[in-house]
């Protein structure tokens, strides 16, 4: 079977006469591996490891990430150097809001939060 992952994705900005709107359909991933990878972690004020899990996915595919905290907004981004290097911010997930990455089977992932712990809700499935 393929295209057994499908993400939809629809994107409108409207701001006085300012209008733009992106909308590239469903996006369909073939899975290496009928896995998902998924739990919520509480990520303090200081770098904190995502805990990927230790299932074998063939390659990691898509993460998806989703902030519930009312309040904080979570810094993300992955290691300079593996699990004991330095977090590298590349995103900022507001409250509610979702990022979703497609990943290298090979990265180490952390977040941050701002100003008080909140938990995240970490999503892999394989594709």
């Amino acid at each position: 079977m393929s295209n057994e992952l499908r993400i939809n994705f629809a994107a409108i900005a409207e701001k006085g006469d300012f209008k733009w709107s992106f909308n590239p359909g469903q996006i369909q991933s073939d899975m290496s591996v009928g896995a998902r990878v998924g739990h919520c972690q509480l990520i303090g004020t200081s770098a904190t490891m995502l805990d990927l899990g230790t299932e074998a996915l063939d390659a990691l595919g898509y993460m998806v990430l989703r902030n519930l905290d009312d309040t904080n907004y979570i810094d993300f981004g992955p290691y300079d150097g593996g699990s004991a290097g330095t977090l590298v911010i590349i995103g900022r997930i507001m409250p509610g809001e979702i990022a979703v990455l497609r990943l290298s089977a090979s990265v180490t992932v952390g977040a941050q939060a701002n100003s008080a712990a909140c938990y995240l809700d970490v999503n892999l499935l394989s594709g």
